[in-house]
């Protein structure tokens, strides 16, 4: 009854302001809602980039001096302990799947590309030890399981570029 008596008439006089007044609503709305789609992004991303970063540093912190010298050492190392250079090449491999691991967030845009520089770069330093390139030739290089476009970064970086001679 109130309706009708009231709140009808009214509606019916200012029709247009009601209508004029709800689409202007539903664009704010609109703006706000992409506004905060947008704002979550960016935070779910910069919370992305931090957790990522955060695991390379525990996987660098996670080697030992034995391995770290063995993997810098200025020439290959065959008569290091065995389970020693098992040790290293495991830290190697797990350095690898992490870099590759940025390769594909790079790829998938959850990693800029002022991240994946720096990244990369740290992969290229890597591939300039003689026992992780000697790691890389052997088991990535070729590997077909790997990515392509990461073997061919990698590739670059250690200078290999199919050159099975270079020790």
């Amino acid at each position: 009854m109130i309706f009708d008596e009231c709140l009808l008439p009214f509606f019916k006089k200012y029709e247009k302001l009601i209508v004029g007044i709800a689409a202007i609503a539903g664009v704010i709305a609109l703006f706000l809602t992409f506004y905060q789609i947008k704002e979550t992004k960016r935070q779910i991303r910069a919370n992305f980039s931090y957790q990522f970063h955060k695991d390379g540093r525990e996987i660098s912190k996670s080697i030992s001096k034995e391995v770290r010298t063995f993997i810098q050492a200025p020439k290959l190392q065959q008569d290091f302990p065995k389970n020693l250079k098992i040790e290293a090449e495991n830290k190697i491999r797990e350095l690898l799947m992490y870099y590759v691991s940025a390769y594909h967030q790079w790829q998938y845009d959850n990693l800029n590309q002022d991240e994946w520089f720096v990244i990369k770069d740290e992969f290229c330093n890597l591939l300039q030890y003689k026992n992780a390139k000697e790691y890389w030739k052997k088991r990535i290089a070729t590997n077909k399981l790997w990515n392509e476009k990461f073997r061919e970064i990698g590739n670059q970086c250690s200078r290999i570029s199919g050159d099975e001679n270079e020790k």
